[in-house]
């Protein structure tokens, strides 16, 4: 079976890789990359979540610039390839190019409909901009999204269920801006969590009176290239 799709967007097509569970439909997790493109550490993240029952396809953030970026995040190299592609990206293009996958992969006949978003640094920051300025996300969660903070005007459209892991010493994110977040979460019931060794551990406060699970198994970005 083909591990990748194509997406139309607008402006033309781009690639998808895609990780099917053994049970279909299924509910689908479009997976956002960090600055080193769908590479390998993104692609087993999908697989894994195949393996945990879900449809996880990662697009191609980078196919208006450089289509099929897969860099080693352990080459100084590739680091400077993928922060010169990461400097030059363009996110409002980048947010249309993720709505056209959230779309395509919701009209897959291995979706069941349902289509959360999960993204890591550069990643996280476009699970953000993609749930505030799009209704119909069914769950978004973003770990280290750097830049965040300069979207925050924007925080009143989202309505998607979220889990956000903001790490206490993240200095492109200053206490200021994480107050912010809170207080609109506490709004929205937005769940704080943070993650550890690979799972998600949802704060005991906010694990009072609700029937979410105090632990969610997802790749975390303790586990993913940063």
């Amino acid at each position: 079976m083909m591990d990748h799709i194509t997406v139309k967007g607008q402006g033309g097509t781009f690639d998808a890789y895609i990780a099917r569970p053994k049970i279909l439909p299924a509910s689908a997790v479009v997976v956002l990359q960090e600055l080193f493109g769908v590479n390998a550490d993104i692609r087993r993240h999908c697989d894994e979540l195949a393996e945990q029952g879900y449809l996880a396809v990662a697009p191609d953030l980078y196919w208006r610039q450089e289509p099929g970026v897969d860099l080693n995040v352990t080459t100084e190299a590739d680091w400077q390839h993928g922060l010169r592609l990461n400097s030059a990206y363009d996110r409002d293009a980048g947010v249309k190019d993720i709505k056209d996958t959230i779309d395509a992969v919701r009209s897959l006949p291995e979706c069941n409909g349902k289509v959360a978003l999960l993204g890591y640094c550069l990643g996280a920051l476009m699970v953000f901009m993609t749930a505030v300025r799009n209704d119909g996300i069914d769950a978004a969660v973003w770990y280290h999204g750097a830049d965040t903070e300069k979207y925050l005007g924007e925080v009143d459209g989202l309505h998607a269920p979220i889990l956000v892991h903001l790490p206490r010493r993240m200095s492109s994110f200053p206490r200021l801006h994480k107050r912010r977040l809170e207080q609109h979460s506490l709004r929205n019931q937005m769940r704080r969590c943070t993650a550890t060794l690979g799972r998600v551990m949802l704060f005991p406060a906010t694990t009072a009176n609700t029937t979410t699970p105090q632990q969610l198994t997802l790749p975390t970005v303790g586990r993913a290239n940063s």
